[in-house]
């Protein structure tokens, strides 16, 4: 069941968010050339924020060239005056909202002894304000850290619990943040529905 949901979710996302239906038009990231340091606490910092490595402009730069190239895609540009159609822009960021829903599922059962709810669902990629994200690029591999606070009235401390999602999950983690996250955004503040939509 999982692993099926996992393949659902894969071909999910390349077909209906990034416009590669084809396996030949599928890519494949070398998580072990991302670097990410983990001690920078920037507000916004995440690994596809670093500019040396150029993650998000180069996801978006392709998104935006599988959009145009697509024949579904383009449409959500009109061709007269250039605008964003709201009704597919809304339809791709609900198509959006349903990835992540299933990715969520995906994380939860596949990544070591599942989290519990209220930790899984405060997972963050970039650092906030206040907190700092959990979510990391280690040595090739995507890392989750959560915090169980059952033991922290005894220990005076929370316990922090790493897990690392399987490599595919991983690459559909990457992807997303750096590709269809990117787009999703772009989309949601031109076609002025928001930041977060």
């Amino acid at each position: 069941m999982a692993r099926s949901a996992l393949d659902d979710c894969e071909d999910y996302m390349w077909r209906d968010l990034m416009w590669a239906g084809r396996k030949e038009d599928r890519f494949v990231l070398d998580l072990d050339s991302i670097v990410d340091d983990m001690t920078v606490k920037k507000r916004g910092w995440y690994f596809g924020a670093d500019p040396n490595q150029d993650l998000e402009a180069r996801g978006l730069d392709w998104m935006l060239k599988r959009m145009l190239d697509s024949k579904h895609g383009k449409k959500m540009r009109s061709s007269r005056d250039g605008q964003w159609q709201s009704r597919l822009v809304a339809d791709h960021l609900r198509r959006v909202d349903k990835f992540r829903e299933l990715f969520l599922f995906c994380v939860h059962v596949l990544s070591g002894q599942p989290a519990r709810g209220t930790e899984i669902t405060s997972l963050r990629f970039r650092n906030g304000v206040a907190n700092h994200r959990n979510v990391f690029v280690l040595d090739g591999r995507v890392m989750t850290v959560t915090s169980y606070h059952k033991s922290q009235a005894m220990l005076d401390m929370p316990k922090m619990v790493p897990r690392f999602l399987p490599w595919r999950s991983g690459q559909i983690a990457v992807i997303y943040l750096t590709h269809v996250r990117v787009f999703a955004e772009l989309l949601s503040v031109q076609g002025q529905y928001g930041q977060g939509w």
